[in-house]
């Protein structure tokens, strides 16, 4: 039947979405392009809305009460003619085009993954953030509050707590035991033959832990960061089809001195030019490409055309040569590609720290992630300007002429939720006034710098050394919050945008497998080459030694001057699953803890209930209740927890489950000169078409299709449920249209040999054009 809702309509950013009461207060919501009915123009900040949702609690029309009611406004893409040549986008080749119906693919009906089978679970999910206002802001409380006449009813004790591993324990000591190589043995941190969680990792979950029971301010947040998924930013020149969004011309500038997000660096200036890499292979067929390549010379004829190149700078070769990737596509792509080349000049100038930092941000997971001297870069000019001058010409640094624009992480995670120590209201948050904070950088004579009263020792596992069982782990991939598809705050496959807020506070998921089965093994996730499983004395990974489950430990946690509430909010935060060591997205780390003995500061045995009542959850923490339930469902062991994992072309890993079933789509907003949102679906045909059917799952007549997948919002009340499809997979094409799929099948290294050319994976595409660029190099 659904429901109807009254709502409020709010701008974030240019973005307008609905504010809808919850259980917890109010909450933001996007609207679906499909369920907007009303006019922009009729919109205003604060506006009433009516609501709509359907029997799954979608959103599925918003209107304004007193306005016109309107159809909604879907936008469909510009439909370029190469789409009627058969190239490979939004729909399979050989598939009619789509400007003869005008339908938008995101608009079109699609099957669910689950037709896809093989399901697993992703590493992480996410706890919300509470849109009500954070809890009880306060000014700091200073150490000795206890010793205020009007503050006599605060307590001071030490807390002695239990500990027992329920999944392997992984406590390294910081130096391995190989130094010089590159597969890397840590042995457990121990003193003697007990095994040690020091004491600032456990004051580092606890901490983690208690912001997320109480939607805290963050601890930490990197001013830097940005969140990337993919080259949104094309640097030039403009072409006949750019638009004002790029450059008219191209631009490099060469490092003189490296400067960082605290110190300005600088920048030589010059001229630019763009000459084909064909010419230049015919002048020298090894040419060594960055990051570190060594610096080659180019002399251009009076055209500026390459005639030679040297590997010294000289008056006969003034031109520095700027190297990108190798080329990747087809032979249209090899003959044109186009390489840069770079004269110096005498003008050198200040490039502020704010950009420099920008950089690192930007390329965290790129080839180089901080600039060095010499470097060519690639310098975007700002918007309107024609030439580059000085630094306020300069809107961006980046290493590739495709560059990378993305957002910034901070803007993306409400203000509210940003650390204390960038708030200069003098206020700090419930658990930041517990664990104490320093200002962060250039702000401390306006923030507070104050100890903490919650003081955790180290955590002692008792002659435990002997139980330590060496284990090679598994690679532990890094966190990649640019992922469209799993961190933004939208699980609808068409409409999720990079427009979308971040889901929440991010925790690691606990597996149900143990021993060898358990996903920490190398055997279990290890690293294939061309689908067989690489040895286990890799780089990327390393051999450790594990505390098994089932062995105990104690720790002490001391409290000074705690009122009711905040002893509550310790005490709540020690009776529930903790999570504890390295390895946490493998499923390690996993404890159970209690309280076994609470001192006073007088040396006294006391008993909680003697400080805070026998109903002290009740009267105390009631209000976090939800998101204690919550955190307990999220360590609910589950079954096959996996980094999600497919097969295409020859690679099996991450990254080919990515492209496959969660990319972005790569069609352009006309209005803004970005991505459009939702992720590319998967055509389908034969097996697959006919299972889709068989479940009554809903198809295009045209176009039959799966969705993207999204990370699914955990459900608290059923921590089973949030699956995802196609671990491990192979997918079968019929030859020539390779972007649609007639099955997926498990991938059996006996069965799929991808050293060949067959019609699964994308295997054969493109393989003359790769031996044609062997042989050019002179590479095997």
């Amino acid at each position: 039947m659904g429901t109807t809702a009254k709502g409020k309509l709010v701008k974030q950013g240019k973005i307008i979405m609905v504010e809808l009461p919850t259980r917890k207060g109010t909450a933001r919501f996007p609207i679906p392009e499909k369920a907007k009915r009303f006019r922009d123009a009729d919109f205003e900040e604060g506006q009433e809305a009516d609501v709509e949702r359907d029997d799954a609690n979608r959103i599925i029309k918003v209107t304004i009460p007193g306005t016109t009611e309107v159809q909604a406004q879907v936008t469909t893409p510009p439909q370029k003619k190469a789409y009627q040549k058969g190239k490979h986008g939004d729909r399979p080749s050989g598939q009619k085009s789509r400007d003869t119906d005008n339908r938008g693919v995101k608009n079109l009906q699609k099957a669910r993954a689950t037709v896809i089978d093989q399901p697993f679970h992703n590493p992480y999910t996410f706890i919300p953030f509470d849109n009500a206002p954070v809890r009880d802001r306060r000014p700091p409380t200073l150490a000795s509050a206890d010793e205020v006449r009007a503050e006599t009813s605060r307590m001071s004790g030490v807390l002695h707590l239990r500990i027992e591993t329920r999944s392997p324990l992984m406590t390294c000591n910081p130096s391995p035991e190989n130094t010089g190589a590159d597969h890397k043995v840590y042995r457990a941190l121990t003193i003697a033959d007990d095994v040690i969680v020091p004491a600032t990792g456990v004051r580092g979950a606890l901490r983690t832990l208690m912001t997320i029971l109480t939607s805290g301010t963050l601890g930490y947040l990197d001013r830097t960061a940005y969140l990337i998924q993919g080259r949104d930013l094309k640097l030039g020149p403009r072409g006949r089809n750019g638009g004002s969004k790029v450059p008219e011309k191209v631009f490099l500038g060469q490092v003189e001195q490296p400067g960082n997000a605290n110190f300005n660096g600088t920048i030589r200036l010059g001229e630019t030019r763009l000459v084909k890499l064909s010419e230049l292979e015919k002048l020298n067929a090894k040419l060594d490409r960055p990051p570190f390549g060594k610096p080659m010379w180019v002399k251009l004829d009076e055209e500026d055309r390459p005639i030679k190149v040297s590997a010294t700078h000289s008056t006969d070769t003034p031109w520095c040569l700027r190297l990108s990737g190798r080329p990747v596509g087809g032979r249209r792509i090899e003959e044109n590609k186009k390489e840069a080349v770079f004269r110096p000049s005498d003008n050198v100038v200040s490039i502020p720290a704010e950009l420099w930092a920008a950089y690192a941000g930007r390329h965290a997971f790129g080839d180089r992630t901080s600039l060095r001297k010499d470097d060519l870069v690639w310098l975007e000019p700002v918007k309107g300007v024609p030439d580059i001058r000085d630094a306020s010409d300069i809107a961006s640094l980046q290493w590739a002429r495709w560059g990378k624009r993305g957002h910034e992480l901070k803007e993306k995670i409400q203000e509210q939720f940003h650390p204390d120590a960038w708030k200069t209201d003098g206020k700090v948050d419930e658990v930041t006034d517990l664990f104490g904070q320093v200002a962060d950088q250039g702000l401390k004579d306006k923030v507070a710098s104050f100890a903490g009263r919650i003081l955790p020792e180290n955590l002692v596992f008792t002659d435990a050394g002997h139980a330590c069982q060496r284990t090679v782990l598994a690679p532990l991939a890094p966190p990649h919050p640019g992922c469209l598809a799993f961190y933004r705050d939208n699980d609808d496959p068409d409409a999720v945008d990079f427009e979308d807020m971040l889901r929440g506070y991010k925790v690691y998921r606990t597996t149900s497998e143990q021993g060898s089965a358990g996903p920490w093994n190398y055997a279990v996730q290890g690293v294939y080459d061309k689908g067989k499983l690489k040895a286990p004395e890799q780089k990327v990974n390393k051999t450790v030694d594990l505390l098994p489950a089932g062995q105990t430990g104690g720790l002490q946690i001391a409290f000074h001057g705690l009122t009711k509430r905040e002893l509550a909010l310790l005490v709540q935060a020690c009776s529930v699953p903790w999570r504890l060591g390295g390895g946490k997205p493998l499923g390690l780390g996993l404890c159970e803890v209690s309280v076994e003995q609470v001192i006073d500061e007088g040396g006294r045995q006391v008993s909680l209930t003697d400080w805070l009542g026998d109903d002290w959850q009740q009267k105390h923490v009631d209000d976090i209740q939800d998101r204690v339930k919550m955190w307990v469902a999220s360590q609910h062991p589950v079954d096959k927890l996996r980094y999600p994992r497919a097969v295409r072309g020859n690679s099996r890993g991450g990254n080919a489950w990515f492209q496959q079933f969660a990319a972005p789509r790569m069609v352009s907003a006309p209005d803004e000169g970005t991505r459009e949102g939702g992720l590319a679906p998967i055509y389908i045909d034969g097996e697959l078409k006919a299972a889709a059917s068989k479940a009554g799952e809903p198809l295009d007549s045209v176009s039959p299709m799966i969705a993207g997948q999204t990370l699914p919002i955990f459900d608290p009340d059923n921590p089973d449920a949030d699956v995802l499809f196609g671990y491990d997979v192979i997918g079968f094409f019929e030859p020539g249209k390779r972007n649609q799929f007639t099955k997926f099948e498990p991938f059996d290294e006996q069965k799929h040999d991808l050293s060949s050319n067959t019609s699964y994976g994308n295997q054969g595409k493109n393989a003359s054009f790769r031996e044609r660029q062997k042989k050019r190099r002179g590479t095997s």
